[in-house]
C-alpha cells in the first residue's frame, strides 16, 4: 500500500538525508510501482511500470491490459515475459523509461518529494539482482540507471525552479509573442540595454514552450541580481552585503535599524561547489527563498 502524507513531505524537506539505497520505507515513493496516473502514447496508465511495460510490445490486446487498473504493477511485470519484444527493444528501454519517469515527477507530491530529497545520492538498491536499473544490494555491483535518471530529472527540475525564482525576484515581465513564446522583460531596465539578458529559448519539453533568463551561465547574468541584493533595505535586517571570496560566498546582513531583532543576522555560504559563480549562485538562491519566506511572514503578521 503507497500512502504519501504532506507530514512526509515536511520530514524530507527539513532534515539532512543519508544516501537513498533502497525505494522501500519513507522512499517507497520513488519506485515505479507508485501509483500515478500518466499518459503515455495517448493511454493512460496507473503507475511508470505498467506504461513502461506497455511499450515492451505493439500488441494492442497487451498495451489495454497494462492498461487495465484492476491488474498490479507487479502482475504486469509477472506477465510481461511471456510476450513477444518490440524490435531493437534493449536499445529503446532506456529511452522509455526516462520518459515515463518524466511523466510521474512532473506530477504532485512526487514533484515536490523529489525536490526534498536536495542533492543526495539516489541508489535503486534490490535483492532481485537487478544490475542495470539498479544496484545489487548482495555484490554492490550495478549500472543504477533508474537512480541515474531520477536525479536527472531532479537537477532538470531544480535548475528550471531556481530560474523561475531569480526571475521574479528581479521583477521579470511575461509577455506573449505572436509565436506564442514567453519572453522575460526585467522590469525598469530599458529595451536597449537588455542585452545583457540574452533570452534563451528552451527546448519543447514537459517543461512547455517558453524563454527563461538563464542566471546561473555568467557574471553578466548574475552580478544584477546581486546588486539588487545590496540594495534592499529592510527594516528588520537593514542592508545585505554579498561577500564572493576564492572559497565561497557569503550573503549577510551588515546593518540593522530596529532595535529588537526576533532572528539571529542571515548569513549563507557555500565553498563545495566547482566555481565562485556556482557558489555565488547557490547563496543568491538561498537568500532569495529566505527573502521571499521573510516577506511572507511580514504579510501575514499585517
Amino acid at each position: 500500500m503507497f500512502t504519501i502524507s504532506i507530514m512526509l513531505i515536511r520530514k524530507i524537506n527539513t532534515r539532512e538525508l543519508v544516501m537513498i539505497k533502497q525505494f522501500i520505507d519513507e522512499y517507497r515513493w520513488l519506485s515505479n510501482f507508485a501509483p500515478v496516473t500518466i499518459k503515455f502514447d495517448g493511454i493512460e496508465y496507473a503507475s511508470v511500470e505498467h506504461a513502461y511495460m506497455s511499450a515492451k510490445s505493439d500488441d494492442m490486446e497487451w498495451k489495454s491490459k497494462c492498461a487495465d487498473k484492476q491488474i498490479t504493477a507487479g502482475q504486469i511485470k509477472r506477465k510481461s515475459k511471456d510476450i513477444m519484444l518490440v524490435d531493437d527493444w534493449e536499445e529503446l528501454k532506456l529511452g522509455v523509461m526516462e520518459e515515463c519517469t518524466r511523466l510521474k515527477f512532473n506530477e504532485e507530491p512526487y514533484r515536490t518529494l523529489l525536490e526534498g530529497t536536495n542533492h543526495e545520492e539516489i541508489e535503486e538498491g534490490n535483492t532481485w539482482n537487478d544490475t542495470f536499473w539498479g544496484i545489487n544490494l548482495k555484490t554492490g555491483e550495478g549500472e543504477n540507471n533508474l537512480g541515474k535518471l531520477i536525479m536527472k530529472i531532479r537537477g532538470e527540475n531544480r535548475i528550471l525552479i531556481n530560474r523561475r525564482l531569480v526571475a521574479d525576484f528581479m521583477g521579470a515581465k511575461c509577455t506573449t509573442s505572436n509565436q506564442r513564446l514567453l519572453r522575460y522583460d526585467v522590469a525598469n531596465r530599458p529595451v536597449e540595454s537588455r542585452e545583457t539578458y540574452i533570452l534563451k529559448k528552451w527546448s519543447l519539453d514537459i517543461f512547455g514552450d517558453f524563454e527563461v533568463i538563464k542566471y546561473d551561465t555568467s557574471w553578466d547574468w548574475l552580478m544584477p541580481v546581486v546588486e539588487k541584493i545590496e540594495s534592499i533595505k529592510d527594516e528588520h535586517h537593514g542592508r545585505f552585503g554579498v561577500y564572493i571570496a576564492s572559497n565561497g560566498c557569503t550573503i549577510q546582513a551588515i546593518k540593522f535599524i530596529s532595535d529588537k531583532m526576533s532572528e539571529p543576522p542571515m548569513y549563507f555560504s557555500d565553498a563545495t561547489l566547482n566555481t565562485k559563480l556556482e557558489s555565488t549562485y547557490y547563496c543568491v538562491i538561498k537568500f532569495i527563498e529566505f527573502y521571499n519566506k521573510h516577506l511572507k511572514n511580514k504579510e501575514n503578521e499585517g
